[in-house]
Order: C-alpha cells, then sequence, then structure tokens
C-alpha cells in the first residue's frame, strides 16, 4: 500500500510540474497576443492639391512615383486638347505645370526617402483633424488594442464583413471554423470594437443565414436584446448561389445594433421617384395633393370618434372654416355651437359608397392652419383635401432591401473588375449596400467617422469617399485588413477612387472627379514577428541555472529571460535605429520601427504637428482627457552634459512654436533635469517615455 502511495505522490508531483510549465507557457502566449504591436512601417498618400510646389519637382523625378501613376492611372493615356481631359501634355517625367494642373493625382511617400516624408508631413499643422482617412495592414485584434486608446468612445459607425465561415468564399482568415471557434473569434472582435462607439454608436454586422442564429446571440449578450434595432434582409444575388440540396441563396443580412437607447437610426432622403409624386408647389415648397378623409386601416368613423367632425365650405369661394364645437363625452360626438350659414355646405368624411370614415388630422390642427387645406368641386361633390409635403427627415428604412443596385455582382464583383480590369477579390460588397447601411446608421452626418476592421477590398472607405464626393462633406475612416490583398486591392481601390469616381476596363472614365485627400497607411508588428524576435538573454540564464529547475521554469525562464527580446529599452537611446524582425512576402528581414508612431498610439495622441530638427523629432498634440501633451524623441549619447545641452536647446527652439505655458505633458526618452528648467509660465510635468512606454505596451 505505501508502495502505491508512493507511485500517488509521484506521479502528482510529475503533473504538478507539467501543470505549471504548461501554465507558464499559456500565460506566456497570452502576454504576447495581448501586447500592443509595434507599428513596423508609416506611409501617406496625399493628393497634389494637399503638397506645397515646393516639393514638386522631387516628386516629377521620382520614377517609381511615376510608374504608379502610370500603372494605376493609365495618365499616359489621358487625351489633351481643344475638348480638355487634361489641360496639359503627359510626358515622363511630366512638368511642374502638369502637376498643378492634375491637383487629384495621388502621392505616395512609399517612393521616396524617409526625409522627404517626415518634411511633407511636418508642413501639415492639426495633421489628425486634416487626414481623411487611415488604413492599417495587421490582425483586427491586434490593432484595435493599439488604436483603443486614442479612439475609446468616438467613433460613430462601425460596419464590419466578417467571413461567412462557409466555402464559399477562400479568404485571409480560416473560414471553417466550427461554431464555437468561429464565435470566439468573434466574440473577442465584437467586445473590443464596441468600446470604440460613442454613445450614440452604431453597428452594422453583415453575415448570411449560416451564422446568423449564433452572431445575433453574440451581438444581443454584448449590446443586449432591446438594442437590435433590427435585421436587414439584402437581395445581394438576384441569380442565386446555388446550394446542394437547397435552395438557391439570394439573399445576405445586416445586423443593426445600437449602442445605447441614445443611438438613432437615421432616415433614407427621399428618392426621385417618391419627389415626383409632390407635383405642386406654393410659397412654402412642393406638395403632393390627397383627400383629407382617411382610407385604409383604421379608418372608420368608428376607429377616430373625435375626428369625425363638419367641416364648412363657401360655396362660392370654397373657403373652408371648422365650426366651434364642443365634446360630449357622454354621446361620443361633437357639440356643434356655430350653425352654417346659407352659402355654406357641410362636409362629412364620407366616401363615394356613403361609408362613414373619419378625418386625417384633429379639427384644432386645421384651425392652426387654414392654408394647408382646402376644398374643390369634383363630380360627386366638394371634397376637402390637405397639401401632404415630403417629410424633411426623410423614409424610415425598411427591413427588406430589394433595389438593383444592391447586386454584389452588379455592383461589387463587377465593379472591382472595372477598377482593376480583372477579377482580383471574391465577393465584395455593393458599395450601394454599403453606403446606404452607412447612412443610416451615422455616416449621413458629414463629419462622422467610420470604423470597419474587417475592411477586405476596402469597400467601406471606397463608400465614404463617395459620400464626402456627393455632398462635399468632411467624413473619416479607418480601415484594418490582414490579408496580403492589402497591398494590391484594398490600399490601390482607395487610392484609385480618390482619383475618380467612375472606371472601366482599370482606367478613370473622368479625370476631373477626383476628391481633395490624406491618407495614412501602416503595418503593425504581427503576432508571429513577436515570436520570431523572442530571444533568450544568455547573462540572465547563466543565472538562472543556479535556481531550483520548478522555480526556474516556472517563474523565470520566459518571463525575465524572454522580456528583453519583447521590448528593449535600452535601444531607446537611439529610437531612430531601433530594428526587429519582420516578415514580408515569406521573407524575414531586419527592418527599423517607427516608435514614434508606436508611441503616438499608445498615449491615444491626436496629433496636431510632427516636427523634425537634426536628432529629434517631436510631436505636439492632445492626449484622450483633453490635456495638451509634447512628445519629444532624441538620440542620447551618453554624455549627460552635451545631451541635455543638445535637448534644452530644442526646447528653446520648439518654445518659438509653441506655447509651453498651455503644455500640460512632456515624454522625452532617456534621463533628464530639463523639469528644472522650465520658464516661470510653464508647469508641465515630465515623463520618461520609456516607463510610460514600457507600461502601456503590455497593459491589459
Amino acid at each position: 500500500m505505501e508502495r502505491n502511495f508512493g507511485k500517488v505522490k509521484a506521479v502528482k508531483q510529475a503533473g504538478e510540474i507539467i501543470i505549471d510549465f504548461l501554465s507558464q507557457i499559456e500565460n506566456f502566449q497570452k502576454k504576447l497576443w495581448l501586447k500592443k504591436k509595434f507599428v513596423t512601417s508609416c506611409g501617406w498618400c496625399i493628393t497634389l492639391d494637399r503638397i506645397p510646389p515646393a516639393f514638386y519637382e522631387e516628386i516629377r523625378a521620382n520614377k517609381a512615383q511615376m510608374q504608379e501613376w502610370i500603372d494605376l492611372y493609365a495618365i499616359d493615356e489621358a487625351v489633351h486638347g481643344e475638348e480638355l481631359e487634361l489641360a496639359e501634355k503627359w510626358t515622363n517625367p511630366p512638368g511642374v505645370a502638369f502637376l498643378k494642373a492634375n491637383q487629384n493625382l495621388v502621392v505616395d511617400t512609399k517612393h521616396f526617402s524617409q526625409a522627404f516624408k517626415e518634411k511633407l508631413i511636418a508642413g501639415i499643422d492639426d495633421l489628425d483633424e486634416r487626414t481623411n482617412g487611415a488604413l492599417i495592414h495587421s490582425e483586427n485584434f491586434q490593432a484595435l488594442n493599439l488604436l483603443r486608446n486614442k479612439y475609446a468612445g468616438k467613433i460613430d459607425c462601425i460596419y464590419i464583413d466578417p467571413p461567412y465561415n462557409t466555402d464559399a468564399s477562400k479568404i485571409a482568415y480560416k473560414n471553417n471554423y466550427e461554431h464555437s471557434s468561429w464565435l470566439s473569434l468573434m466574440n473577442d472582435r465584437i467586445i473590443l470594437g464596441k468600446s470604440f462607439l460613442k454613445e450614440t454608436g452604431l453597428q452594422s454586422t453583415a453575415i448570411d443565414e449560416y451564422e446568423l442564429k449564433e452572431l445575433l446571440a453574440v451581438l444581443q449578450d454584448i449590446f443586449s436584446k432591446n438594442l437590435t434595432a433590427g435585421i436587414i434582409a439584402v437581395r445581394s444575388n438576384p441569380s442565386g448561389r446555388p446550394r446542394d440540396g437547397g435552395l438557391a441563396l439570394s439573399h445576405e443580412y445586416i445586423i443593426v445594433n445600437k449602442n445605447t437607447v441614445n443611438s438613432k437610426i437615421t432616415k433614407f432622403g427621399h428618392s426621385d421617384a417618391q419627389l415626383e409624386r409632390y407635383d405642386k408647389k406654393d410659397e412654402n415648397g412642393f406638395y403632393e395633393q390627397r383627400n383629407f378623409r382617411r382610407e385604409g386601416s383604421n379608418s372608420d368613423r368608428r376607429d377616430g370618434i373625435r375626428q369625425w367632425y363638419p367641416i364648412y365650405v363657401d360655396r362660392n369661394t370654397l373657403r373652408i372654416r371648422i365650426p366651434d364645437m364642443i365634446w360630449n363625452t357622454n354621446t361620443g360626438l361633437w357639440i356643434i355651437n356655430d350653425p352654417h350659414i346659407k352659402n355654406e355646405e357641410v362636409i362629412y368624411p364620407i366616401n363615394d359608397d356613403g361609408k362613414e370614415k373619419n378625418w386625417r388630422w384633429s379639427w384644432e390642427n386645421v384651425k392652426k392652419d387654414y392654408t394647408q387645406f382646402y376644398a374643390k368641386r369634383q363630380k360627386n361633390g366638394i371634397q376637402i383635401y390637405y397639401k401632404f409635403r415630403p417629410n424633411d427627415e426623410g423614409v424610415t428604412p425598411l427591413t427588406f432591401w430589394d433595389d438593383a443596385k444592391y447586386s454584389a455582382v452588379e455592383h461589387g464583383t463587377k465593379l472591382l473588375k472595372e477598377l482593376f480590369s480583372n477579377n482580383i477579390f471574391p465577393y465584395p460588397k455593393s458599395v450601394y449596400a454599403v453606403s446606404d447601411i452607412l447612412s443610416i446608421t451615422g455616416l449621413k452626418d458629414n463629419s462622422a467617422t467610420l470604423l470597419d476592421y474587417f475592411a477586405g477590398s476596402g469597400g467601406a472607405g471606397h463608400a465614404v469617399i463617395n459620400l464626402n464626393r456627393e455632398d462635399g462633406g468632411d467624413r473619416k475612416y479607418i480601415l484594418v485588413e490582414m490579408g496580403e490583398y492589402f497591398n494590391t486591392v484594398t490600399k490601390p481601390r482607395i487610392q484609385k477612387v480618390i482619383y475618380a469616381k467612375d472606371w472601366k476596363n482599370g482606367k478613370p472614365e473622368s479625370r476631373h472627379s477626383g476628391v481633395s485627400h490624406i491618407v495614412k497607411y501602416f503595418r503593425l508588428e504581427s503576432y508571429e514577428d513577436t515570436l520570431a524576435n523572442i530571444s533568450l538573454s544568455a547573462e540572465a540564464h547563466d543565472y538562472a541555472k543556479n535556481l531550483q529547475f520548478d522555480d526556474y521554469l516556472v517563474n523565470y525562464m520566459l518571463d525575465v529571460e524572454a522580456s528583453g527580446s519583447l521590448l528593449n529599452l535600452e535601444r531607446f537611446k537611439t529610437p531612430f535605429d531601433y530594428t526587429l524582425k519582420i516578415t514580408e512576402k515569406n521573407e524575414t528581414k531586419e527592418k527599423i520601427i517607427d516608435l514614434v508612431e508606436t508611441f503616438n498610439y499608445l498615449l491615444g495622441l491626436a496629433v496636431k504637428k510632427f516636427r523634425t530638427a537634426p536628432g529629434f523629432k517631436s510631436v505636439e498634440g492632445f492626449l484622450p482627457d483633453g490635456k495638451k501633451a509634447v512628445v519629444i524623441w532624441r538620440g542620447v549619447t551618453g554624455e549627460t552634459d552635451k545631451d541635455e545641452a543638445d535637448l534644452e536647446k530644442h526646447l528653446d527652439g520648439l518654445r518659438k512654436e509653441i506655447d509651453f505655458s498651455a503644455v500640460n505633458e512632456v515624454y522625452i526618452n532617456g534621463e533628464t533635469a530639463i523639469a528644472n528648467k522650465k520658464t516661470e509660465r510653464e508647469s508641465f510635468e515630465v515623463f520618461m517615455i520609456e516607463s510610460v512606454f514600457n507600461q502601456r505596451m503590455f497593459d491589459e
């Protein structure tokens, strides 16, 4: 018996060690997953009208940029002459005059030096405010995790078109999960995304019938059941998609959720066909003539007994009036205290069949404004009409959308083919369906912001640009996509629709329909990149050899030995040379990453102005709580006096452009005593970037 107990005890001890080992690995994996990811690269696409002419010589001389204009816009095929499409003739390279005449051409900073990019961006005041869109190449959970500090509670509308978890389309996400795994993927991202919505914000989620029930349950759990605004059935495939042994599928769904009770669905504007009905006009605008007698449901006298009353009409002038009346609650009738006179005819709401109906409005409302009512002689006697005017708020959206413009074949797949001259992306949504769902869920406001973290081919961004093109609005968009087609479809699509509205065979049909635009695009370190950069410290490993096996294994190895490879604060002394191993197109390279941009997002900084000086990069902006902040990055030599003198000199230069008496917080890398050298008017706090960066990077 004792021998058996000994075996049980040994197995238990071994099991506890294994459990501790697995627990540490799982916790470390969780730490790696939740760690905020570095911005590995950042670029800008900017239309020429936003770029000072001083840059034009360098732009026109850039062969890669010229080739991109040829590839994207077929600019070398543009015609000119008496019937001007372009005011200047294209040459390669083009003249400065050509650039000035074609201000909707998009310049991509990826073709230029870092110095060019920084100088260009430094020339833009209110940088974030003037930036129209952001494209993030990243796994969406990682992107949302990094963006949250900046955008929490600031998004008007979320639209997502996630993978449908069917075999109908093959995309970058695994597309045949079990229900539970797929729902777990969706649940985590929807919870995180919800924190981005304003109190009045709404989310719309596209899905088909395969996961409708399950996804609806998740959404109702996160947003609560009573905040489901509705489910729209969209006839997206009029010819139907055949299914083995089943009916051909011709529709998809959009689930609309409200963030709070204060979230409101916006009404559609009136269509041209609807407005054609309003064929009459007076000093107050257009109206449709309608009989004042109610018809249809609830139109019988018993359905509205208080709206059974007489209207007096002068037989000669057809002038109408309401007599003085008192309601008798016992009889349910109006007592008429003002009998009609000799020339007046008494009109009740009785139809041609002699059935007693009721009037559409109460007599009190009629008396308020007689000008909205009038009498006309008809074959069957005098009839009372009222002026029915279009509702300024528009038409309440229905739950079934079957307009031909919602066809994903015609206005999704075909549209994308016209943009790129070939079919390069499966099952894109109709841009009109996306545009309409955005309009009713917040983007009718022409200064609203959209978030789409399953961006796909970029259809939501396309829709936002079109909405701005129509009304001159300043709507903004944030698109997140992880697929490699980000660089071949998503981003180029945005570059194309900025330049022109309509396309055919990959070429613009008009070169004068572009929009003024700034788009920021960046890539984030992936989870796989994080794994690839883990290395164990040899010095720490030697120390760890003295620890007991279980202490070493559970409490030391991964957390301590690998920590420097997750975030090496020592390398912040030369922040502009910080590198990581990054894999792109199946090739891993040591690459300089963007600490400045990464820290901006960790802080949640709304950037007002970016500045550069030899050895320094500075960012001025506002923190989420409204405090004004300045972030100063510098190279630190280790020579304390020199570093401090250089910093003080740089700060004096910044004081000429920034009122530091209004600055609340200053962030600087490396140790400094600059806080002791504030002027009498300054009261800002100084924070060391390294400590804040470390805390924010691993803050869950």
